[in-house]
């Protein structure tokens, strides 16, 4: 008995010591801090400034000048410089069921993503060894009351597309409401375009499921309005959703100045998504118009999980079928005009196409059919 008494005093002793030296210089842990990082995420990363260390009923740990990099692709390896990150931790709840953080903070952080004329992003991580499983502590739960990202610079270069995109974030927020839910405020630039973005999403308590989740968002995005709601009956795996979702804006321009595409014409940008549940089908539908281009789509169905008994419609045409494809990353279509229309019903296994019809650069091909 008395040698484990012995023992355990020594143990003590010893873990006091280092936590007094923890507390005193926490930038003795730097290295292997850095060597169980970079493990984890796969990444090279260096802790280049000070490590802070604050014990207390909330305790605070910040680290400056830290960099991830990246080797898969030459010359692309930095990925992230990151100016200053805090975080405040509730230190209580390390012993309990909910792990509450007070705060992250990020300042002054650049991110830098690459794609090479192959499709190879340098956030990729290398090829290596599979790595075992670590076992989580079920039950767990993890409440962050306030996160913040200041002064953030974003840019994304793609070689095969020769465009570089800036985001740029002057400030943005995600905080709990008095009425449980989570909200996301976003100040900021795309591309020289002003964003200015508010959303309410929640309640915070069923988002780990996923069900029930109510969604609004207004704001702006350059020269564009957006303005929208929903209710999803599973955010992940939404089977009836319901929602409403308006972008206008005076100028096309403004819309293909910020996401850096062709030109789509003249005229304004009008389009609206809805989604409209009744007590046995679904009804949803786009319309509006993007510069010379009109689109009217609209679709009928039980539910997203059982189409048997569906239909659709669809309409669109503009001068342009190539520009008005790459917006959306599809590349080698004809710099034509172009009209298109459908009208199709499934009822079962059976696909009735009732009118086909595409018209491109003044050739027309029409299709009726019937599939099982």
């Amino acid at each position: 008995m008395k040698r484990f008494i012995k023992w355990l005093s020594w143990t003590l002793i010893t873990i006091l010591v280092l936590c007094v030296l923890l507390v005193l210089n926490p930038n003795l842990v730097k290295s292997p801090l850095e060597d169980y990082l970079g493990d984890l995420a796969g990444y090279s990363i260096s802790l280049d400034g000070d490590l802070e260390l604050s014990p207390g009923s909330v305790t605070t740990v910040s680290v400056s000048n830290a960099r991830l990099s990246s080797v898969v692709l030459p010359g692309k390896d930095k990925l992230l410089d990151l100016g200053r990150l805090e975080l405040a931790l509730r230190t209580a709840s390390l012993f309990q069921e909910t792990i509450v953080i007070e705060h992250i903070h990020i300042r002054d952080a650049k991110l830098l993503l690459a794609m090479d004329a192959e499709k190879q992003g340098n956030w990729r991580r290398p090829p290596g060894p599979v790595q075992p499983e670590r076992a989580t502590e079920s039950g767990r739960k993890i409440l962050i009351k306030d996160i913040r990202v200041m002064s953030t610079d974003i840019r994304y270069a793609n070689q095969k597309r020769q465009v570089d995109h800036h985001f740029l974030i002057d400030n943005f927020t995600l905080s709990h409401t008095d009425d449980g839910m989570l909200e996301p405020i976003l100040n900021g630039q795309l591309n020289g375009q002003e964003i200015g973005l508010t959303s309410h999403i929640g309640p915070y308590e069923r988002l780990g499921s996923g069900e029930n989740i109510v969604i609004a968002i207004e704001g702006v995005l350059g020269g564009l309005s957006i303005q929208g709601d929903g209710r999803f009956d599973n955010l992940f795996k939404p089977d009836r959703p319901e929602f409403n979702v308006s972008v206008e804006g005076a100028d096309i321009d403004d819309f293909t100045a910020m996401l850096k595409v062709d030109d789509l014409g003249t005229g304004g940008f009008q389009l609206n998504a809805s989604s409209t549940v009744t007590d046995d089908r679904i009804v949803t539908a786009i319309q509006g118009s993007i510069g010379d281009v009109s689109i009217d789509v609209s679709a009928t169905m039980k539910s997203l999980s059982a189409l048997e008994q569906s239909a659709i419609k669809l309409q669109a045409s503009g001068p342009d079928l190539g520009a008005l494809m790459r917006t959306v990353g599809l590349d080698d279509w004809p710099n034509e005009p172009f009209d298109v229309r459908a009208e199709m019903q499934r009822s079962g296994k059976l696909l009735d196409i009732t009118e086909a019809q595409m018209n491109v650069a003044g050739i027309r091909a029409n299709l009726t059919a019937e599939m099982s």
